[in-house]
This record gives structure tokens, sequence and C-alpha cells, in this order.
């Protein structure tokens, strides 16, 4: 990724338009809207969907793949789009736990991380608080607040996370939570897509 990129992967809330919706999820982007309006919300930034595109490494895909993929017959059954697997309830929570934490052992790309890092950063020296700031991670999904579905609370929100290495720890597991079968069966039900792909979900 160049640097110009790089530096269109994390966003600080001033940047944030409405308009920026379809990277940054129009939770987040009605929060810079307002802002730039004159209105008092919360100060952040945002990771947007298309920087974690791809920050997944092929095994681990593979693998994501493998657990979601019910059995098929031919190569064009073979090419459709993984969905929940079949056998019930308590077979999807465990596969679901172990597509978490498989990707909770992932780590994002360096220049992502030093996106974040600076970042949070700059939020500190806006706030005034620095090592002391205490801040929110949550999701911002490119998909919420729709007109057939909300998607409200099916994500998982981190309160009081500090430090920057604590922020990335947190991206990663806000986005794992996309993988909690209450998640899952609530996009599988309205025409999500099924496994969650990282272009839905900004942080």
């Amino acid at each position: 990724m160049s640097p110009a990129e790089a530096g269109e992967a994390v966003l600080d809330l001033a940047a944030i338009r409405a308009s920026d919706a379809p990277r940054v999820g129009p939770k987040m982007a009605r929060l810079g809207q307002l802002a730039s309006a004159g209105w008092r919300v919360p100060d952040g930034y945002a990771v947007t969907a298309a920087a974690l595109e791809g920050w997944l490494p092929t095994a681990a895909l593979a693998e994501l793949h493998r657990l979601f993929s019910a059995p098929t017959a031919g190569a064009a059954a073979a090419a459709a789009p993984a969905g929940p697997p079949p056998g019930g309830q308590q077979r999807l929570a465990r596969l679901t736990e172990q597509a978490r934490r498989l990707i909770e052992g992932q780590s994002l790309p360096s220049w992502l991380a030093d996106a974040v890092a600076d970042a949070h950063a700059r939020l500190a020296a806006r706030t005034g608080r620095g090592a002391a700031l205490r801040v929110a991670v949550r999701s911002s999904a490119v998909g919420e607040d729709g007109h057939g579905a909300s998607f409200a609370g099916q994500y998982e929100t981190y309160l009081g996370v500090s430090g920057a290495d604590e922020v990335l720890r947190h991206i990663v597991r806000c986005w794992a939570s996309g993988y909690s079968a209450h998640a899952l069966d609530y996009r599988r039900r309205f025409g999500g897509s099924s496994p969650l792909r990282a272009s839905d979900l900004a942080v």
C-alpha cells in the first residue's frame, strides 16, 4: 500500500462527512457530519472498511471458508458464497468460536498499526489527555441502519481501552465479533454476506 493510501486508511473525525458512509459506515459518517456542523460529539477516528480488506493471511481465509462451507456437489456449487453450516445452533456456536479464535490470533499489518498509532496520538493531543486517554472501540458496519436491517447490537463494543497497542488488539476483536453465532444468523436472515467480509465493517 502506498503512503497516500495508508493515509486514507485511518480518518480523524474532522475529515469524515456523511458521504463517507461507504468507507466508514453510517454510524461514524453521521458523527463526522454532525461535528462539521458544530454539534458536540465525541472525538475519535475510524479505520476504514477498505483498510481491513485483505488483512487476513491466505491460510486463515481458507480455514474460515472451510469452517463455514456446507458440503457441495460440482464445481459451480463449490464456487458459491459460503453460508451458515448445517447441523443446528450448537454446531454453529462451536464453529463461530473457532473462527473468532482464528481471527483474534492474527496481527494487523505494520502499515495499518502505524496509521492507528498516529491517529491515536493525534486524538490524545487533541483531548489533552495524553497517556490517560481511554477510548471505545466499536463497529461501524457499512450495512448498518439500512432500510431492511439495522444490525444494532450485533457486534461487540469495548470500553475503556487505553493505548495504541490495546486499540489494535480490540480492532481485531471487534471485527472478529462479526463471527458470533447471533451476528452470522442475523446476516443470513437479512441478506448479508456470510461469512463476514472485511469490506463490510469499519471500526
